[in-house]
């Protein structure tokens, strides 16, 4: 699991929750936005007697896997998305605690993406949450839900990577993403949308503002390419 804040320590509480079916190996409290508790969760499942499975907040995924994301609920929820049955509901209990003040995990809300979106077309026999879930973890944190039938995956920020022009200059910044799919069902295959969020500062400063600069958004455009061609050269 990807660090909630490096360099604070952990102490374990509790013994990680268990079904037959459904494993929480990690469960540790954060915050998305202040005063908006969250935990950052890890688990395994296997529901081998079903084709797939639905994941509240995930949406239809194949029936044996492993995620790790960010939860504001209090408990993980399966369901048979044919019949909508509950298959388990499993309860969100810390398993370690951070010695300090549970960090914070900003998760952007969606009216602070801007607008514009890239499209792409997802056409791998992989589902999509799966490599979403492998690729963006090696460099955010996310907090999935469900919209109007779409599935949304909002990360926190990470930083971005810039030319040398930029760094020597004091300058950083950082990009969150919001991922929302399936779109354009009409067709054989579905698309999936991409916008983020990105902010500059200065170095030795906490202070992060959105930005224009055309610099720091290619960098924001090549680090997206980065990505979706990482989460399209999966199997």
């Amino acid at each position: 699991m990807r660090d909630p804040s490096p360099g604070h320590r952990q102490t374990d509480i509790a013994i990680p929750t268990a079904t037959t079916r459904v494993i929480i190996e990690s469960a540790i409290k954060v915050f998305i936005a202040k005063n908006s508790p969250a935990y950052l969760v890890s688990y395994t499942y296997d529901f081998d007697t079903l084709p797939k499975i639905y994941i509240r907040g995930l949406g239809v995924v194949p029936a044996k896997g492993s995620y790790q994301h960010l939860s504001s609920e209090q408990e993980l929820e399966f369901r048979d998305p044919t019949t909508d049955a509950v298959l388990e509901r499993v309860p969100l209990q810390e398993t370690a605690v951070v010695a300090a003040k549970p960090p914070l995990n900003e998760v952007p809300t969606e009216n602070q993406f801007p607008p514009g979106y890239r499209s792409y077309t997802w056409e791998l026999p992989t589902s999509l949450q799966e490599r979403a879930n492998t690729v963006l973890a090696k460099y955010f944190n996310y907090l999935p839900r469900e919209s109007n039938k779409l599935t949304y995956l909002a990360t926190t920020y990470t930083q971005l990577p810039l030319n040398k022009k930029l760094t020597n200059s004091g300058v950083q910044a950082q990009l969150a993403l919001l991922l929302s799919f399936p779109h354009d069902l009409a067709t054989d295959k579905y698309s999936f949308h991409v916008q983020y969020s990105a902010k500059e500062g200065r170095a030795l400063s906490d202070e992060l503002r959105p930005t224009n600069n055309g610099e720091i958004l290619g960098a924001a455009n090549d680090f997206v390419d980065k990505i979706i061609a990482e989460m399209k050269a999966g199997r």
